[in-house]
């Protein structure tokens, strides 16, 4: 039936910091810190919908065929003059 089944929740916490450097003037420099997925959740985003008679086809239906991304970090830096 549809709309009768669901995959889990998706929680994906993402986190930030930033310190800025304040130089004459105007000047800034503002080097950032992102960390993505920081819990490294493997949630299913995405299944094989596609049912079918054959065993090879019924086989893979519910199969993943995407997870949330693993960890990330990411370095920035923003120049203002």
């Amino acid at each position: 039936q549809p709309n009768s089944m669901f995959g889990d929740r998706i929680n994906q916490v993402d986190m930030r910091v930033t310190h800025v450097f304040k130089f004459s003037g105007s000047r800034t420099i503002r080097a950032m810190l992102d960390l993505y997925n920081m819990t490294n959740r493997n949630t299913v985003t995405a299944w094989n919908n596609t049912y079918g008679t054959r065993a090879s086809a019924g086989a893979a239906w519910l199969r993943p065929s995407q997870i949330l991304g693993g960890r990330m970090l990411k370095f920035g830096v923003q120049l203002d003059f």
